[in-house]
């Protein structure tokens, strides 16, 4: 085979390789990704619980696309979120 053969192939190859192939990783650098998740996660379902806690009837609370307003949910939670957080939660609380 040409060299020029062999070179159409190796994107393909490298591709191959990658997909089957996974990233080392230090067990430091896991653990920390794995508690930053569960931080995470344990911070939404907080915010998920204090979603059911904002008063139905106060407009106030509430944004134009019917989202609870992140200053409500911090005077509940007694906490800053942002809006990401409170968008992931309000996502699994319907």
């Amino acid at each position: 085979m040409s060299n020029s053969s062999n070179n159409e192939y190796a994107p393909h190859s490298l591709e191959l390789r990658a997909k089957t192939q996974t990233m080392p990783t230090t067990a430091g650098v896991h653990l920390a990704t794995s508690e930053a998740e569960s931080e995470f996660l344990a911070r939404v379902e907080q915010i998920r619980e204090a979603i059911a806690l904002v008063p139905a009837d106060d407009p106030s609370s509430w944004t134009k696309t019917k989202a609870p307003k992140v200053v409500a949910l911090e005077a509940i939670l007694g906490f800053q979120i942002t809006e990401a957080e409170r968008d992931a939660a309000f996502a699994h609380s319907n």
